[in-house]
């Protein structure tokens, strides 16, 4: 097993060494400049997260930019006044708008194989399925709600009483 600091500080070393020599040319060294900063940055990785609302769930990992996640009937979040809490981009609401259709497409496999097999007939997967699809299809819907985009209520996707 390589260790870790001890190589780090031989290449710290080195490009410390690489910068003494004269007559360097200066591309060169602004090359060998961000290299050395960016080994000794290493240390000192810092950061801010500003979380605001509730996470339901597992949040692990590197966010480089703005991570909207929404678990079982959790709904988007909204100011006091029941109005959204931000708008969306438009590449948000159509990648918003993909995930419905993909979840809608899902559901519509589902209840063709419910009505072909009859619910008395239908293997557990299918009602799960459904389920799912149905689940995904309320938050897309909620979400798109949520940013003031009309979003049509179609048949099937609410379970009948």
């Amino acid at each position: 097993m390589t260790d870790w600091p001890a190589t780090r500080a031989q290449q710290i070393a080195a490009l410390e060494a690489a910068l003494q020599v004269p007559g360097l040319p200066e591309g060169t060294k602004q090359q060998i400049l961000e290299q050395l900063r960016a080994l000794q940055g290493l240390d000192s990785i810092q950061g801010t997260a500003t979380v605001s609302g509730e996470l339901q769930g597992n949040a692990i990992g590197v966010n480089l930019g703005t991570v909207q996640t929404f678990f079982g009937g959790a709904q988007p979040p909204t100011s006091p006044a029941g109005q959204p809490a931000r708008t969306a981009t438009p590449e948000q609401i159509a990648d918003q708008r993909e995930l419905l259709a993909a979840h809608r497409r899902t559901l519509a496999v589902y209840l063709r194989q419910l009505a072909t097999l009859g619910s008395a007939y239908v293997p557990p997967s299918v009602s799960s399925g459904i389920r799912e699809a149905r689940v995904g299809v309320r938050q897309a819907k909620s979400a798109l709600r949520g940013w003031g985009v009309e979003v049509e209520d179609l048949p099937g996707e609410e379970e009948s009483a």
